[in-house]
């Protein structure tokens, strides 16, 4: 009877530990800032007039990185899979943050708005 309520013991310590949260409490974005959202008007105003462009194929995404907001321009199908701009709309410097931590340490991913033909790789 006694390595069945020493196996009840440890199951009992792993949900516990398991079930506990983070510290961290990862900010909510409530809504797009408005540099965003015109982003995305034009982005659609272009696919609207040609349907071959290459906006067809973006998305906007976005994710947590130390406690802040970043926004992604992703399209598989040209260069502008790393154009990634903080809250405030202005694009990050790479010569001042390190593209490998963040690509390391970013989180919360959620796509914002995505194209027609968007495909994730």
């Amino acid at each position: 009877m006694k390595p069945i309520k020493i196996i009840a013991f440890l199951f009992f310590i792993l949900i516990a530990v398991s079930c506990q949260k983070d510290d961290e409490v990862n900010p909510v974005l409530v809504e797009l800032p408005t540099w965003l959202e015109e982003r995305i008007i034009d982005d659609n105003a272009q696919i609207e007039s040609d349907s071959m462009s290459m906006a067809n194929f973006g998305a906007w995404k976005s994710y947590i990185y130390e406690g802040e907001f970043y926004f992604q321009y992703s399209n598989p199908v040209s260069s502008k899979a790393f154009d990634i701009y903080s809250l405030s709309g202005v694009a990050v410097d790479w010569s001042q943050m390190s593209f490998e931590t963040y690509s390391k340490m970013k989180c919360c991913e959620s796509i914002v708005w995505k194209a027609p033909k968007y495909i994730e790789i």
